[in-house]
């Protein structure tokens, strides 16, 4: 087996299969971000639902006691025999408002079961971004070890690479003006020079 460094490192990383751990974190990656826009705009819409459903709830109360109150006692048999109309009609009301009331309580119990839902994928979605920064993590001490520091990734517009050699360190801005393949060959090309100079 050769001694030379960048042999060992290339013979090193033969042995690494890192493309399809990165292809499965770059799927992680939007899975975990589709979830989170999904869950925020269902729980959104459950609980502009659940105001909406406790405003009517509220209402139909309101109305329910007024209309108790409007059959107090009437002062003559004329006004006897309106009221007695008026508690029939109030009667129908009220059974329609209560009808209305159980239907609204059951939306809410609905309402209520997916909001435990959505809690529980939140839990899960908190499980999957674990996950990515424990790869993530991994990523860049692996990299780190091979003499490259990897900074500002998260900004595309400010990413470079610190390339630590023997003598120096040198600075490689990373951009879209070229592909990452022209980089991968440029960083190694670094490294290849710094051990022939030596």
């Amino acid at each position: 087996m050769s001694d030379n460094p960048v042999d060992l490192i290339r013979s090193t990383l033969d042995g690494f299969e890192i493309a399809p751990d990165l292809k499965t974190l770059s799927k992680i990656q939007d899975l975990g971000v589709h979830i989170e826009r999904t869950r925020q705009e269902e729980i959104d819409d459950s609980r502009n639902i659940l105001k909406a459903l406790s405003r009517k709830l509220e209402i139909s109360s309101q109305v329910t006691e007024a209309l108790k109150q409007a059959t107090e006692s009437p002062e003559n048999a004329e006004e006897l025999l309106q009221k007695d109309r008026e508690k029939f009609q109030l009667a129908k009301q009220l059974n329609d408002t209560e009808t209305e009331i159980m239907n609204l309580e059951s939306q809410l119990q609905k309402m209520k079961e997916q909001i435990l839902q959505l809690q529980k994928e939140e839990e899960a979605e908190e499980d999957v971004h674990h996950y990515e920064d424990d790869a993530a993590l991994l990523r860049l001490r692996f990299y780190h070890s091979l003499g490259f520091d990897l900074q500002n990734f998260d900004d595309k517009e400010q990413r470079k690479v610190i390339v630590y050699t023997k003598k120096d360190l040198r600075t490689v801005h990373i951009s879209n003006k070229y592909t990452p393949f022209f980089y991968s060959n440029y960083l190694w090309d670094l490294m290849n020079d710094d051990e022939e100079n030596n």
